[in-house]
């Protein structure tokens, strides 16, 4: 049985492809942060602590406790 509303018909009139892609063929959205966004932002941050003068074992530590932090959530 197909059942619509309003709102949805509103939307077909105002773009129809803009209904398609919402209503029959939706996108996927990910959820979450790519782990490659993850891994590309703690690698700049690292090298911004060591660059500014930060020693290099407590630069990796910091990478660390990031990395880990990003992986829980």
């Amino acid at each position: 049985m197909f059942t619509t509303t309003i709102s949805e018909v509103q939307k077909f009139w105002e773009c129809p492809t803009r209904w398609y892609l919402a209503y029959v063929h939706p996108r996927r959205i990910p959820k979450g942060i790519p782990s490659a966004l993850t891994a590309g932002s703690a690698w700049h941050r690292l090298m911004e602590d060591i660059l500014n003068g930060m020693p290099r074992d407590e630069a990796l530590v910091t990478l660390s406790n990031s990395m880990n932090q990003a992986s829980r959530g």
